[in-house]
């Protein structure tokens, strides 16, 4: 993919792996995605709102603990 004009510019610094490596040795589920009423209504009605109730194939991009994705295996 080619950038245009206008696009942002890359990032000059990133957080290093170990930095999550170790957020998710401290804590399971660092953001406490599994736990918080908006986080599991948004995945309750993102599965409602899709044709089948299961799937063979998912790819939850940036899905830390991948609560979604194990909603719809």
């Amino acid at each position: 993919m080619s950038r245009s004009v206008g696009d942002a510019d890359p990032p000059t610094a990133t957080v290093p792996r170990a930095h999550f490596d170790k957020l998710y040795a401290d804590k399971p589920d660092p953001w406490g995605l599994a736990a918080k009423w908006h986080d599991r209504r948004k995945y309750a009605i993102t599965v409602a709102s899709l044709p089948r109730q299961r799937y063979r194939n998912c790819y939850e991009p940036g899905c830390s603990i991948g609560e979604l994705t194990r909603m719809l295996i």
